[in-house]
């Protein structure tokens, strides 16, 4: 019993002796981690806290934090941090060679990991944009964390957002068609169209779901209306040369080229006015997600569309009057990083140049005869302007 008594308090000694090792390591670590945190941008890093650092940035400017651990000596160690409201993260890159480490977002907290070791300073960044809307000042604080254990906490970062200042770069928008006339006298004709949005800078943006790309159609002066159906669109990028040597994760995205059709796909274009007939927007996934527009890099997008005449209109208003005018516009509406917080109506820094210049597409319908009253049930109203009088006051006998 003695032996027995004499052995379990050795293996007691013994586990205790362990925990304390553990317990000690744990705590050696965290007091020996230092962590520094920094909100940079295209022209470096500044300190934490306003007046001095960074206190204003804009929506969609790329950014990153990074952080700056004295060492890193944890095998299971990640980077944890309850983001800023409205900070979308793009990607997470740690040490020399920016090597990508693993992320997650979970109801708006990072985790980034496993991190690398390192016995040394180990520098790791997470790049993302504000994509969201929110006043007031944005802090947080970036952790070393082995699961639940904190091993240690970087300084708090705080910032806010320049909600009422343009994005600090111009988008222009450049709109053209392949033929500038068709006859559909006997069949559907196919015109392509090609838009380019370049970013004329001088800053980079990362557009995310802020951004939309709008096709606009609408009737030239007296043409009866007609037809566009939608075929297929590609999307490419136009690269700089001072951007050919960026990394993957800072090269100029693409849009989905699957675009939104908001009126129905054919469109019966009977309206005078602009009609939404297509619109592009980044992926909401992916590596296209982050909707990055380098300055100098230009987004082309080019589709077919297919025009026609209405079978059952076999007449004309005025004749050779006949065809479509058509535009590219950008919006930029930032959501509201809350329910309770309003979006906002973002705009770059030349609004001029965000619509195209109007393009117009002649079309021969193959009709000759003229009605005024041609087109009557399907344009939204009548293109019949009636008039009635009516006399109130009774006529006296002897006239007025």
């Amino acid at each position: 019993m003695r032996l027995q008594s004499r052995a379990a308090i050795a293996v007691l000694a013994v586990t205790v002796a362990l925990f304390a090792a553990v317990a000690g390591a744990r705590m050696a670590s965290a007091q020996s981690v230092v962590i520094e945190k920094l909100l940079c941008d295209a022209a470096g890093c500044g300190p934490n806290n306003p007046p001095t650092g960074l206190p204003l940035v804009s929506p969609l400017t790329p950014l990153y934090y990074r952080f700056t651990f004295s060492s890193q000596p944890n095998a299971n160690g990640h980077l944890v941090d309850a983001l800023p409201a409205g900070f979308t993260v793009s990607s997470v890159v740690c040490g020399v060679s920016q090597s990508p480490v693993p992320f997650t977002v979970t109801n708006g907290t990072l985790d980034a990991g496993p991190l690398p070791t390192s016995p040394t300073t180990l520098e790791c960044r997470v790049y993302g944009s504000f994509q969201a809307g929110s006043s007031g000042t944005l802090s947080n604080q970036g952790t070393l964390a082995d699961g639940s254990t904190t091993i240690a906490q970087s300084s708090t970062s705080n910032t806010a957002l320049a909600l009422a200042t343009p994005i600090p770069t111009n988008l222009a928008v450049v709109k053209t068609a392949s033929v500038s006339s068709v006859n559909v006298t006997w069949a559907a004709q196919t015109i392509t169209y090609t838009i380019q949005v370049t970013n004329a800078g001088p800053a980079n943006v990362a557009l995310g779901q802020v951004f939309a790309l709008q096709d606009r159609l609408k009737l030239r002066p007296m043409s009866v209306p007609l037809t566009a159906q939608f075929l297929s669109a590609t999307c490419n990028v136009n690269v700089a040369a001072s951007n050919l040597s960026l990394p993957p994760s800072q090269q100029s995205n693409c849009v989905n080229p699957v675009p939104s059709m908001p009126l129905g796909n054919p469109l019966t274009v009977n309206s005078y006015g602009p009609m939404s007939f297509l619109e592009w927007k980044f992926p909401t996934t992916g590596p296209n997600a982050a909707g990055r527009l380098n300055a100098g890099d230009t987004i082309v997008v080019q589709y077919a569309v297919k025009v026609n005449r209405i079978l059952v209109l076999d007449c004309i208003l005025l004749p050779y009057q006949d065809g479509w005018i058509n535009e590219a516009h950008i919006v930029l509406n930032l959501p509201g990083a809350t329910s309770s917080q309003p979006s906002t109506a973002l705009f770059d820094t030349n609004s001029a140049d965000d619509t195209s210049t109007p393009n117009q597409l002649d079309v021969t319908t193959g009709a000759t005869i003229s009605d005024p009253a041609c087109g009557s049930g399907i344009f939204p109203p009548s293109t019949i302007l009636k008039i009635k009088k009516k006399q109130l006051t009774p006529t006296p006998p002897n006239g007025f």
